[in-house]
């Protein structure tokens, strides 16, 4: 059996894991990101990798690397070149990592929404000309789109669904992220109990004891996702719609509202995209697994 040390890196924390060829990880391990600070991301990174290491008992020279990294890299020269959330921009990570591993036998990168999308893939078990999309609704909101094992990347920045225009509100234009996304929710619910410590979560809580206005703001941000997930459904007729990100994965009882929704967009042709839809079964791990594929393939 071959193992790769599969690495997810978000502004919050740093986790990693050991991935075999079938998808399953063990010897997980997550650090606290140091997200403003260039070398010391890199530091953390590399205790991740090491204490992975040793949790397994494999030497670097059995392992080899995979990253999923924010925002937009650089997969053939291994640079991570810009990120919202880091200060890695026009960062050498793989050159980095083989000077502070040089034994390990491969080292690749890619967007860490990518990443987990080759997880859902690998779970999913689709025809290899059959089509999935992974769209992960968190403090940011984006997509992948993959078949026959592989991306559609475009000219390299196909599947920023958050970026599209959704609607107009006092003369201001609202992309998808900025209507969907979880701060999104949050910035609704402030204003409508007019209380800036209002969460996403507590939204929730409340929508789920029936409060009026917490079924109103859920009921509209469910609107606003699945005109995102329509303008998918139209484009592209995926066969599997999988939802990530801690919205999606920590609440999947809304997707039942979110289905609903759908279904006032869609004509009868398109009634099958209904049971496309579903939560991804990774909650935490998926961006580790699907770098770790990346590594082993």
């Amino acid at each position: 059996m071959k193992y790769a040390i599969g690495i997810d890196i978000g502004g919050t924390k740093v986790a990693g894991g050991l991935v075999d060829e079938m998808g399953n990880v063990t010897h997980i391990t997550r650090l606290p990101s140091n997200p403003s600070n260039r070398e010391g991301m890199f530091a953390v990174v590399c205790r991740v990798i090491e204490q992975v290491l040793v949790d397994s008992k494999l030497s670097a020279h059995e392992v080899c690397v995979g990253l999923g990294i924010p925002g937009l890299v650089d997969r053939e020269a291994g640079i991570a070149v810009f990120q919202n959330n880091l200060a890695w921009e026009n960062f050498p990570v793989v050159a980095r990592l083989r000077e502070a591993f040089p034994a390990m036998k491969k080292i690749v990168i890619d967007n860490d929404v990518y990443q987990a999308t080759r997880a859902e893939w690998n779970y999913a078990g689709l025809k290899e000309e059959e089509l999935l999309v992974y769209i992960t609704i968190s403090t940011g909101l984006s997509c992948a789109i993959m078949t026959r094992g592989d991306f559609i990347r475009g000219n390299g920045f196909a599947g920023e669904l958050g970026l599209i225009p959704l609607k107009e509100k006092n003369g201001h234009i609202y992309s998808v992220e900025q209507s969907a996304a979880g701060p999104a929710l949050a910035e609704r619910g402030k204003e409508a109990y007019n209380d800036g410590t209002v969460t996403p979560e507590e939204i929730f809580r409340r929508y789920r004891l029936g409060e009026p206005l917490a079924k109103e703001l859920v009921e509209a941000w469910s609107k606003d996702v699945s005109q995102a997930v329509y303008t998918i459904v139209s484009l592209l007729d995926p066969q599997k719609i999988i939802f990530g990100g801690s919205v999606m994965t920590l609440n999947p009882d809304l997707l039942p509202l979110i289905k609903t929704k759908l279904g006032e967009w869609i004509v009868p042709a398109q009634s099958h995209s209904i049971t496309s839809l579903g939560i991804s079964p990774y909650p935490n791990t998926g961006g580790i697994i699907g770098a770790g594929l990346h590594a082993l393939n």
